[in-house]
């Protein structure tokens, strides 16, 4: 046993030598998705759409409870209906709109949708209300799809991850 840990921990130092921190830069990676103009905006724009988002889901349960006054069940078949239109929008919504007009007016639907969303659950006290901002939410999250296919159509083929590049 002891002379399988001296051949290892000679293999690691062997390697560890040819290691050199010079050669390690943690943010060109950054540098280089934000040396674009379009990706720097878009990568803006989905920090900023995940700060409320994060928010808005950690909150929920407790908001709708406590606030708005629905019951167990109700926030369970809400939450419920939600994720079920979320799905919907980001297959049929999402796909209708990128077929119709630009992967930018997608975007656009889906930031003024989630602008909708956040004001009516800021602003709103009683269930129909509460309702119309979860359907406005599960439109919302046709944002980041979206981003995401405007990204990766803009980027070069060597930046792109193909199917057979991937490992599980």
């Amino acid at each position: 046993m002891e002379c399988e840990l001296e051949v290892s921990l000679t293999l690691s130092f062997r390697y560890l030598s040819l290691f050199s921190w010079d050669r390690v830069d943690p943010l060109s990676s950054l540098r280089q998705a934000l040396s674009d103009s379009t990706n720097m905006i878009l990568c803006l724009c989905v920090f900023l759409t995940y700060i409320p988002d994060a928010g808005q889901v950690s909150f929920l349960f407790l908001y709708l409870k406590a606030i708005i006054g629905f019951t167990e069940e109700k926030v369970a078949l809400f939450i419920a209906i939600c994720g079920v239109m979320s799905i919907l929008s980001q297959t049929v919504l999402l796909t209708t709109l990128q077929q119709t007009s630009t992967k930018l007016t997608s975007i656009m639907i889906g930031l003024a949708f989630q602008s909708l969303n956040l004001f009516l659950f800021a602003f709103g006290k009683s269930d129909t209300i509460m309702w119309t901002a979860g359907a406005f939410y599960a439109i919302s999250t046709i944002t980041f799809p979206a981003i995401t296919s405007l990204v990766s159509s803009n980027a070069d083929e060597d930046k792109q991850v193909h199917k057979h590049d991937r490992k599980f």
